[in-house]
């Protein structure tokens, strides 16, 4: 059976409200403070009040009243367990995932910095020989691809970079690999979103099938396939559950 997830989309180019600094619990607090710079601090308290106020609303509770906890590497969890959640951000943009059922990992990002030296750093040896072999004009966008599916996968297990990414191949096709980590096997499911578009309530489908848009939404959203022609300020991202999941629906954030 497939399972549901949502991702949601969190804009945090605006300044934070008093009420979304009011949410953030002692712990919270002390980490937005410790920011050096202001964009920082306040991309943490937006990201962070947005992730209260959605998974309160999934777990039908206030936010002030969530309990987190951390797991053996630091990846956070609600106590209750009731809903599994994770959290990526890049530049003004965050996205969280939120599912009932499967555990989950997403990652997105803007651009790639130092892209060769990086790759050298993250892709297996055959990843590494197929980027090498590709044009220059698209091993940024291939790079990123790869490096959003290593990002997701580790953090849905839980282990983030404690575990060497070149030990986990995902691909860098149009359609990721499956790869097997914790006695797990687990879905990749590329997507890419491109800031300025209203995100809810499009839906992409599993990367196995074509991508099918609205005529009015397609700028807005892309399958991994569509990525060498997206927009140069587009978000590339991935997810990663620990069972096949049904059409991912992407929503705004700015709720409550």
């Amino acid at each position: 059976m497939e399972a549901a997830v949502t991702i949601w989309h969190i804009p945090l180019s605006e300044e934070p409200t008093a009420d979304d600094h009011a949410l953030l619990d002692a712990v919270e607090r002390r980490r937005a403070e410790r920011f050096l710079r202001e964009d920082d601090r306040r991309r943490y308290v937006r990201a962070h009040a947005a992730m209260r106020r959605i998974l309160a609303q999934e777990a039908a509770c206030r936010p002030e009243r969530l309990v987190f906890v951390a797991g053996e590497y630091g990846k956070p969890a609600l106590a209750d367990g009731s809903v599994r959640f994770n959290l990526s951000h890049s530049g003004d943009h965050a996205v969280l995932a939120t599912s009932f059922e499967v555990e989950v990992g997403v990652d997105i990002e803007i651009r790639a910095i130092d892209t060769q030296r990086i790759a050298r750093l993250v892709l297996a040896e055959g990843e590494m020989k197929a980027f090498a072999a590709l044009p220059a004009d698209v091993q940024e966008a291939v790079f990123l691809r790869a490096w959003t599916r290593k990002e997701a996968v580790l953090k849905a297990v839980g282990c983030g970079l404690t575990l060497d990414p070149r030990n986990v191949e995902v691909g860098l096709g149009s359609v990721p690999e499956t790869p097997e980590l914790a006695g797990q096997r687990w879905t990749l499911c590329d997507f890419a979103l491109a800031p300025g578009f209203e995100p809810s309530p499009v839906r992409f489908i599993e990367p196995h099938h074509e991508a099918a848009f609205p005529a009015n939404e397609s700028r807005a959203f892309a399958s991994q396939a569509e990525a060498s022609i997206r927009p140069a300020n587009s978000l590339v991202g991935c997810l990663a559950t620990n069972k096949k999941i049904a059409p991912v629906g992407i929503r705004s954030g700015a709720i409550g």
